[in-house]
Formats: structure tokens, sequence, C-alpha cells
């Protein structure tokens, strides 16, 4: 091939992560990553920079070893030839969202006494978009209709449940209430005699029945499969805390949280609105403390896909997170 005036691109979708012991490229259009070694990201930086001519001049490398490694990602469509590199930018990554709050958590035991009606009334007035419903008890499947009928005049468009294992609830109940309740995503029965993920033609729409043989956890958990490969969500984690960032969580005793974990309380929503417990500073705080902020996290690959909701806390004017991470990406290792 003649490369005299041809430049080698990644698609702008396809962007490049470096880590402290491995890289990253994500890919946001297919919402999936590669793993990339150090040294090949490296390349692979400074031949998107320069004309392929010039790199086989200025480069140690070989010019068949570099055309065998432009070829791999050419191969794979994320990456291609041009010989007009001005006309292909990079990606916008502008962040903006008009609602207050975009996600939200509420936790429900057999021993809550506020109002969820009330509670989802007001995340409506607050622009909230998903919502996560926690059951940590056998709910009567009469009760827990009763609670799906709250959405129905709002414009909260997703909610996921997580919901203790039943034996005698079927996979056609739970689908049956996804028909007829269409905001709701996915159902987690948890605590579950078996690992599986049930679909069906709702599959497109992301919707689906998951069995799972761990028990609820309200602590920050970070897995591979949790990770966030989009536009959107890569544009919000650049400035923002991807897990933290516009959410607010309701523990099953009314307590207002940055999420349920965390100690910090901003009240009660027996006797405190949501929106003046947002709208404590300190609230907000930890919204803006992104991964590329905190320690350990600025060296992770994985800091603009991860979506953890660990607190933040402030030592030596560093930010560190409360939970420990099990993946280390200094030895580019994962932790059971």
């Amino acid at each position: 091939m003649n490369y005299t005036n041809e430049w080698f691109k990644l698609f702008s979708n396809c962007i490049l992560i470096e880590g402290y012991k491995e890289s990253a490229i994500y890919d946001l259009g297919r919402f999936t990553y590669y793993s990339i070694p150090n040294q090949f990201a490296f390349l692979l930086s400074e031949i998107q920079s320069k004309r392929i001519q010039d790199i086989f001049l200025e480069t140690n490398y070989a010019q068949k070893d570099i055309e065998i490694f432009m070829n791999k990602f050419i191969n794979e469509e994320i990456a291609f030839f041009t010989d007009e590199p001005k006309s292909f930018p990079s990606l916008s990554i502008e962040y903006e969202s008009p609602y207050i709050i975009t996600n939200s958590i509420i936790q429900i035991n057999s021993f809550t006494y506020y109002d969820v009606n009330n509670i989802i009334m007001q995340l409506e007035n607050l622009g909230c978009q998903a919502v996560q419903l926690i059951f940590e008890y056998n709910i009567k499947l009469v009760d827990l209709k009763n609670y799906f009928s709250f959405f129905d005049e709002t414009k909260i468009n997703s909610i996921d449940v997580l919901i203790p294992f039943n034996e005698e609830r079927t996979d056609e109940m739970y689908f049956n209430l996804i028909s007829t309740y269409p905001r709701i995503r996915k159902f987690y029965n948890y605590s579950s005699n078996k690992n599986e993920i049930i679909t069906n033609d709702d599959i497109l729409f992301n919707k689906r029945v998951v069995y799972t043989t761990s028990k609820i956890n309200n602590n920050d958990n970070i897995k591979k499969e949790n990770f966030l490969f989009n536009v959107q969500s890569f544009s919000e984690s650049q400035n923002y805390n991807l897990g933290l960032n516009k959410k607010v969580c309701i523990t099953s005793d009314g307590e207002i949280k940055n999420f349920l974990s965390h100690e910090k309380t901003y009240g009660n929503v027996n006797n405190t609105k949501i929106s003046d417990a947002i709208n404590k500073k300190s609230f907000k705080d930890k919204w803006n403390i992104s991964n590329s902020k905190i320690v350990k996290c600025m060296d992770c690959q994985f800091r603009y896909c991860c979506e953890s909701n660990s607190d933040i806390y402030k030592k030596n004017n560093k930010y560190y997170k409360a939970s420990l991470c099990n993946f280390d990406p200094y030895t580019n290792t994962w932790k059971e």
C-alpha cells in the first residue's frame, strides 16, 4: 500500500485510555472495550499524530511490524486510513443534563413506614429518569403491583427491581409484569438457587429476568460486567463522578443519602423534602469528584467507565475512595 499521504485514525467513538499497567480502547459504539499493552498504546497514540510515512521514518519499529499492528485495528473495524484527517474530528464529549436528579435507589423492607408514592412524585419533579427498587422482604404480588402503579403518571422511564428469590414466582409471571408495566427493565432475583439470565422478545430493549446466588449488597461492588461504555456516560465521567452524580438514595428507614452504604445522611423523608436535602452543598460536592481526581482511580484504565458508588474522603488535599476496589491498576489484576 502507498502511504505517501495517508493517516491512520481510530474511529471517533473508539477512544484510547491509558492506565498505569495496561491501557484500554473504549468502543462507545459497540458498548465494549479492548485491552492493549502500554507499549502498544504509546505506539497507537504516536501513529495517529503524524502521517504514516513520517512514522516509518522516525520510529524504531520496522515498517512491516507497524503495518501488521495497524491492520489488526483495521480488521476489527475500529480504525481506518484516510488522506483527509481534518475531516474526522474528535468525538464531542460535552455533558449536559436538564435534570436535577437522573437516578435514584429506593430501599424498602417490611418495616418501611414512609410514603413511597410521595417519594416517587418528588423524584418526578426533580426530573429523575431511572429508579431502582430494592425489596428486602418477600413482598406479595399484589403489593408489588401497587408499587409499580405509582409510576403510571410519571416520566420516569426505567425501573430495575431487586427482589429476594421465591421459587413460587415464575419467569412468565415476571415477563407479564414487564409487559403490564413497560417501564420495568429488569428483575434481579437475589439469594437464588441458580445463576441465570432469562430473556424474551424484549431483549432488544434490554429487558430480562436475572437470577443470582449472591446476597443483596448495598456496598460498592466493582465488576467488569457493570462497566458503562457509551457516549453519554463517557462524557459525564470526564468531570463528574459516574456513580454518584445526580443520584439520591432513600434507605428503608427513610434516610436521604448519596448512596445507601454512606454514613452521612441529609435528613429523613418523613420530615425533609428530597429537594431540600440535595440542595445542601455538601450533598452535591461528591458529584463533581470524578475518578480522574481520586488516588488510585486516576491511574486506572477503567476510570471513565466505572460506576463505583463508594464514599469519598479527603486527606492531605487528595481524594480517596472509602471502599477498597477489587481491581488493582498497578498490577492489572482482579481480586475475588
